[in-house]
């Protein structure tokens, strides 16, 4: 049975802005009861950006030594100095952070598209802050397995943060993740829920999304059949997909969040996959595309 509660993060991106296909955006009455709950489960692990407008300022105001994990942007391409750019946008983070130490830094968007000497300023000051221990792990969030292995060419990350679902496997069916467990590198994935879809009716889903509706349909139809909710099967599936770290989640409100870690220590072993899951192509199931 599940009880360790260690590779649950929680995601913020709809803490300060409105997202995901919902455009949902969290009450400031239920963040506050989801950070009483976290500290009460021990959950420590946040994870946010500088792009998430006031997300970091939330979670300044209830910072009591979490591990966050922060991601950068895109240094406009006008920049001049792209490493004091990048200075003041983590300094800026630890300030509405409240804290004086990131548990990592991730590239928010794939890093070889840098030209090579800006990108060694950049990694240069990020491998300083390793060296100063105000940063763990430097790492990179990316949406493809080629995304993955052209930044591994320039640089050896430690963390990676990718997309995996029930409908999205390309990661855990990819003989790249062997190399990376190999190399020490954090596996931590996100969009677990498809943004909410695999738990949401189908008349619910909108009509952009309808070339997902036949799968969701079918993985709604097997549950049944297996006597189970869809929440525990992605859950499952998750959970113990061995080479998973830390599993991002994220939540609409208090009551939700709650439903989600009840089922997580409810979990007893991992569960077995149709193949009718396995063939929707990877540019499908990017949400960069949608």
């Amino acid at each position: 049975m599940i009880s360790d509660l260690k590779k649950i993060c929680i995601g913020s991106a709809n803490f300060g802005s409105f997202y995901g296909y919902k455009n949902s955006k969290i009450k400031k009455k239920e963040i506050s009861k989801i950070f009483k709950y976290l500290k009460q489960k021990k959950i420590n692990y946040i994870d946010t950006a500088i792009n998430y407008r006031n997300s970091e300022k939330i979670i300044g105001k209830y910072n009591k030594n979490f591990q966050i994990i922060t991601k950068i942007p895109d240094v406009p391409k006008s920049e001049k100095n792209p490493k004091k750019w990048i200075e003041k946008k983590i300094l800026k983070s630890l300030k509405n952070l409240k804290s004086k130490k990131l548990y990592g830094v991730l590239f928010h968007h794939p890093p070889y598209k840098y030209t090579r000497k800006n990108f060694l300023l950049i990694i240069k000051y990020l491998e300083y802050l390793r060296r100063k221990k105000i940063i763990k792990k430097i790492g990179i969030s990316v949406y493809s397995i080629d995304q993955i292995k052209r930044s591994f060419s320039i640089y050896q990350f430690q963390i990676v943060q990718f997309q995996m679902s029930v409908l999205d496997q390309k990661i855990y069916k990819n003989n790249l993740i062997k190399t990376l467990k190999k190399n020490n590198v954090e596996i931590h994935v996100r969009s677990i829920f498809l943004q909410g879809m695999l738990l949401s009716e189908i008349k619910n889903i909108p009509e952009k999304f309808n070339f997902l509706k036949k799968k969701i349909k079918f993985f709604e139809n097997w549950v049944e059949r297996k006597k189970i909710t869809r929440l525990e099967a992605c859950l499952r599936f998750a959970i113990y997909s061995d080479f998973v770290d830390k599993i991002i989640i994220g939540t609409n409100n208090y009551l939700q969040l709650k439903e989600t870690i009840s089922v997580i220590q409810k979990i007893k072993n991992k569960i077995y996959l149709p193949n009718e899951l396995k063939e929707l192509k990877s540019s499908i199931l990017n949400p960069t595309n949608w």
